[in-house]
C-alpha cells in the first residue's frame, strides 16, 4: 500500500471551497480508494500543517470533517487513524459519488471546451495504458487449475515476468483486498468467458481487465478431429457456462462422425453415472481435472479442453509491460 504523502493533497487557495474541506476530500479521496486502509496513522496536526503550509487551526477542522463522516477516529495522546470498521456498501456508495462527480465535472469541462467525449475517452485510456505501465500480471479464472495454466503460459512467454494466478470467487468476495496484496502496476487479466464478472468486481475500483483472447491448442483440436464414428462423448464442465460453450464446440465434430454427447456438470451424480456407463471418451474443462480422475473409471478416455493465449494478446502484454 503506497504510504501518504501529504504533498500530494492539492490545494486551491482561489477556490470557494474552504481549504480545511480541500484537505479532508483529498485524505478521504485516498481512505475510499484504498491507498489509506484502516488503522492507518494520519499525519499529526502539526505536521500536516507544515507540509501543507496551513494554519494548525484548518487541519483540526479537516479532521473534524472527516470524523463527523465516521471514516477517521481520533484517540487521545496517539493521533488520528483510519477507522478499521468501515462498512463495504458505503465504501463503494461514496466511491460512487466521488466518481459521479468528477465524471460530470469532466463532462461539462469538455463540452464547454468543445472537445469529443470518445476522443478524450480515447487518449486517455492510451496514457493511461501506455508501453511500460504495469510491471506484472494477474490472471482471474473461475478455478485455480486454470488460472495457473494460463499463468504459466504468460509467463514463458513474456520471459518471465511475474504472473499470479487469482481466483475469480475470491476477487469477487474481497476485490479490495485482492487488488492490494496485488499492489500498484499489476494488470488484472481474464478471458472472455469470465470478463464481465471481473468488470463488475473491479468496476467500483477504477479497474479494468485486460482481454486475454484465445485459439483452441492444436492438440486439443486434433484429438477432436480424430473421433471415431459412432462415438458416445462425455462433455463435462463445473458451471453451465463454460458446459454450453464446450458443448457447442465439440459437437460441430460429433455432427461429423455421426457421434452423440452426455453432457454433465460436474456434481451431476445422475449425469456423471451416465457418461461413466455408456461414454468412451469425456472432454471436460480444466477446473473438473482432479474430478474427473477420481470419479471416472480408467477405461474411458480423457481429453482436457485445452487453449492458448492469442499472439495478439501477447504482443499487447509485452507493450503494456515495456517489453516491446
Amino acid at each position: 500500500m503506497k504510504a501518504f504523502t501529504p504533498q500530494e493533497i492539492e490545494i486551491q487557495e482561489k477556490s470557494s471551497t474552504p481549504i480545511y474541506s480541500q484537505i479532508a476530500t483529498g485524505i478521504r479521496g485516498r481512505i475510499l480508494f484504498g491507498s489509506l486502509g484502516g488503522g492507518s496513522r494520519l499525519p499529526s496536526i502539526r505536521e500536516l500543517a507544515e507540509a501543507l503550509d496551513v494554519n494548525p487551526e484548518t487541519v483540526i477542522k479537516a479532521f473534524a470533517e472527516l470524523e463527523s463522516d465516521r471514516l477517521v477516529v481520533s484517540v487521545k495522546g496517539k493521533g488520528t487513524f483510519v477507522a478499521e470498521d468501515l462498512d463495504e456498501s458505503f465504501i463503494r456508495r461514496e466511491r460512487e459519488g466521488v466518481l459521479h462527480q468528477i465524471a460530470q465535472e469532466t463532462h461539462r469541462r469538455l463540452r464547454g471546451m468543445g472537445i469529443d467525449v470518445d476522443e478524450f475517452i480515447e487518449t486517455f485510456n492510451r496514457q493511461r495504458l501506455s508501453p511500460g505501465s504495469f510491471a506484472r500480471v494477474a490472471v482471474v479464472e473461475c478455478s485455480l487449475a486454470q488460472a495457473g495454466d494460463h499463468a504459466e503460459e504468460l509467463r514463458g512467454r513474456l520471459s518471465d515476468t511475474e504472473v499470479v494466478p487469482v481466483l475469480l470467487s475470491v476477487l469477487q468476495e474481497q476485490p479490495r483486498k485482492v487488488l492490494d496484496s496485488l499492489g500498484k502496476g499489476c494488470l488484472v487479466a481474464t478471458t472472455k468467458f469470465h470478463y464481465e464478472e471481473v468488470s463488475e468486481a473491479l468496476k467500483p475500483h477504477g479497474v479494468e481487465p485486460f482481454l486475454l483472447k484465445l485459439n483452441i491448442n492444436e492438440e486439443f483440436l486434433t484429438a477432436l478431429r480424430s473421433l471415431p464414428k459412432h462415438e458416445v462423448v462425455g462433455i463435462v464442465a463445473a458451471n453451465q457456462r463454460t458446459l454450453d460453450s464446450a458443448g457447442g464446440f465439440a459437437e460441430q465434430f460429433l455432427t461429423r462422425s455421426q457421434g452423440r454427447a452426455i453432457k454433465a456438470l460436474i456434481n451431476d451424480d445422475k449425469k456423471m453415472g451416465d457418461i461413466a456407463n455408456h461414454a468412451s471418451i469425456v472432454i471436460f474443462s480444466p477446473e473438473c481435472r482432479e474430478e474427473i480422475k477420481a470419479r471416472l473409471p480408467w477405461g474411458i478416455r480423457r481429453c482436457e479442453t485445452l487453449f492458448d493465449v492469442d499472439g495478439e494478446s501477447i504482443g499487447e502484454l509485452k507493450q503494456l509491460l515495456g517489453m516491446a
